[in-house]
């Protein structure tokens, strides 16, 4: 089985908060209560370059149950959101814990607020190659540790196609809590067919 958050039925609103281009996405789920995200655009960062398309395979061209594509494109997007983190967070501590090889944790990256008494954010990098793809595949390693860290659990869902200007980061930070507030939910998805007898 599979386990999918579901954010349906998404809209944007940016806002410039910061001269770091944050913004929210205000994501209504069906038959749940709006909530606010902090959303990314890629287009709206003007003093640094986070170009990651010249290495990811095309939006267009690529097949979702292309392992290969699939595989480059979390690589690629894992390095994206780390070079982001590092930009946005000079003085702080970030480690891209799969930068070598595959670590097998259920985080993609740590962060540690040196100037918040080290305060410590894992994150998970979720990517799609479709502006309008919604759920996301998430591992029983995944679920345990948002379940074990509910304030320091945060998804970072990369949405990008052939136009780097519509490529956007949503930051669903401490899931748990949206789970238990019900402004997230999970759904499961039976991947193989039932035996008959």
């Amino acid at each position: 089985m599979s386990i999918l958050v579901n954010t349906q039925q998404r809209s944007i609103e940016v806002e410039r908060s910061s001269d770091r281009t944050s913004g929210t996405r205000n994501i209504s789920l069906t038959q749940v209560p709006s909530v606010i995200f902090k959303c990314i655009r890629v287009s709206n960062i003007h003093d640094y370059n986070l170009s990651i398309l010249n290495v990811l395979p095309s939006a267009d061209n690529a097949s979702s149950g292309n392992q290969e594509d699939d595989l480059k494109t979390g690589r690629c997007d894992e390095y994206f959101v780390f070079r982001y983190l590092q930009w946005k967070y000079s003085d702080e501590q970030i480690e891209w814990v799969n930068q070598q090889t595959e670590s097998g944790l259920p985080f993609d990256i740590r962060l540690v607020h040196k100037t918040t008494n080290n305060e410590t954010e894992l994150i998970e990098v979720k990517t799609t190659r479709s502006c309008d793809q919604n759920t996301f595949q998430m591992s029983i390693g995944e679920i345990e540790c948002l379940l074990a860290n509910p304030k320091n659990y945060s998804i970072y869902r990369v949405y990008y196609t052939d136009d780097e200007k519509s490529l956007t980061i949503t930051i669903l930070s401490q899931v748990k809590v949206h789970l238990q507030n019900k402004n997230l939910v999970l759904s499961m998805i039976i991947m193989a067919k039932p035996s008959e007898k």
